[in-house]
C-alpha cells in the first residue's frame, strides 16, 4: 500500500461518492471554506492499493511559529474500519508523516 500526500480532486470525488460513510465535513469544498476562514491548508490525503484509493481524508494544516505543523482531520478517515488491514497502514502512515500532532474526530469507533 501506498500513501499519497497530494490525491487528485476528482479522484477523492470519486472516492467520496462511492463510500456510503462520508460526511460533508470531508470534502474538498469545505477545505476551502477552511482555508478562507481559518487560514489553514487543506490537504488531501490518500492510501492506494494496487493503483486503487481505498483510503482518504481531508486534512487541516495549521502551522506553527518553529516550521512545524498541526493537522485535523474532521470526521476522521474515508475507509472501511472493518479492513483491519487499510486501518493498521493509514495509522501506521499518519504516525510518520505527521510533524508534532495529527487530531482525527470520528463517529467510527477505532
Amino acid at each position: 500500500m501506498e500513501f499519497i500526500e497530494n490525491v487528485d480532486i476528482k479522484e477523492y470525488k470519486e472516492f467520496l461518492d462511492n463510500c456510503s460513510y462520508n460526511h460533508f465535513l470531508q470534502s474538498p469544498e469545505w477545505g476551502l471554506i477552511v482555508e478562507k476562514n481559518r487560514k489553514q491548508k487543506r490537504c488531501l490525503v490518500g492510501l492506494k492499493d494496487n493503483g486503487k484509493l481505498v483510503a482518504a481524508g481531508m486534512l487541516s494544516k495549521r502551522s506553527t511559529p518553529f516550521h512545524m505543523c498541526y493537522y485535523y482531520a474532521s470526521r476522521g478517515f474515508i475507509l472501511d474500519y472493518n479492513n483491519k488491514v487499510i486501518q493498521r497502514s493509514m495509522e501506521k502512515t499518519n504516525k510518520n508523516s505527521y510533524k508534532i500532532s495529527l487530531k482525527r474526530n470520528s463517529n467510527k469507533s477505532v
